[in-house]
């Protein structure tokens, strides 16, 4: 999952502990998520976007572009779709 957590707290001045502390998870857990290493849950991305001042699909990296977009909650974990194809086969596999 492609995320731009790093990025949004540069441009406002957030520091990854700061804002661990904010949404209360350790500081090892924030550097995970940040750096791409875990994927965090839906209410986390919720915790963390409302922190920043962001919604929840601004914390994912722009792809290509693309003229479909579907985001899910599965199981606690939010996922995106680029395409239909993409999405056809993730419910397929659900």
């Amino acid at each position: 999952m492609l995320l731009r957590i790093k990025e949004i707290a540069k441009r406002k001045s957030v520091t990854g502990v700061a804002l661990a502390e904010m949404i209360g998870i350790t500081q090892q857990n924030m550097s995970n998520i940040m750096n791409g290493k875990i994927n965090p849950s839906l209410d986390t991305l919720q915790k963390i976007a409302d922190a920043l001042g962001v919604t929840v699909p601004e914390l994912f990296a722009p792809q290509n572009t693309t003229d479909f977009t579907a985001f899910i909650d599965y199981k606690g974990e939010l996922k995106r779709f680029n395409s239909l194809d993409e999405l056809k086969l993730f419910l397929d596999k659900v």
